[in-house]
């Protein structure tokens, strides 16, 4: 279901994009206990930030509390969710 979400992002109305925001911007889904939801949930709202139609919902306070629960939930993603930056050293 999540990935259907991503592909629609660019189709929503600016309503239901900041309801989406809200919704995937909680512990419930930053915090979840399967790796896959959690990428997929920050994959999902990276999308609605990139689609600049969230409005108040991805502006000032707003944006800033949304900031402060992602870096609260980071104790909290799991390995497999994690992004890995691999550098060659040659």
């Amino acid at each position: 279901m999540l990935d259907l979400l991503i592909i629609f992002v660019p189709y929503l109305p600016q309503a239901q994009l900041a309801a989406l925001f809200k919704a995937s911007a909680t512990p419930t889904m930053l915090e979840h206990h399967d790796a896959t939801v959690q990428k997929k949930s920050y994959r999902l709202l990276k999308r609605l930030l990139e689609s600049g139609k969230l409005g108040a919902a991805g502006e000032g306070q707003q944006l800033e509390e949304f900031v402060g629960k992602v870096v609260e939930a980071g104790s909290g993603i799991g390995p497999g969710a994690q992004r890995v930056s691999h550098q060659d050293t040659d």
